[in-house]
């Protein structure tokens, strides 16, 4: 492959990426788990959080370890979601013409 090729396959990369990740960015995920509900975006912040079961704010160990539960499976759940959309976004890319430039 020749070098003006290899780089407009190279900006073409970049471009697909910079897509990705607005797309990536615009992922929204509402996780419930033991009475605690959270929803967290692509860039993995927390955007709203709420405490459905009022029973945990009288045993303060029961609503810490419902929180970090819930937390880390939004947080799971975005890495996976995130994962899976650039997968479908980078499928038509031929990165393996693009070898000298990605070592």
């Amino acid at each position: 492959m020749d070098l003006f090729k290899m780089l407009k396959e190279a900006q073409k990369l970049q471009g697909t990426m910079n897509k990705a990740k607005k797309e990536i960015q615009k992922l929204q995920l509402d996780v419930e788990k033991d009475g605690i509900k959270v929803s967290i975006n692509g860039l993995f912040k927390i955007t709203s959080f709420a405490i459905n079961d009022t029973n945990l704010l009288k045993d303060k160990s029961k609503l810490e370890k419902s929180v970090i539960a819930c937390l880390n499976e939004a947080f799971e759940l975005m890495q996976e979601a995130s994962q899976k959309k650039m997968q479908e976004l980078m499928k038509d890319v031929p990165i393996n013409e693009l070898g000298p430039f990605l070592t």
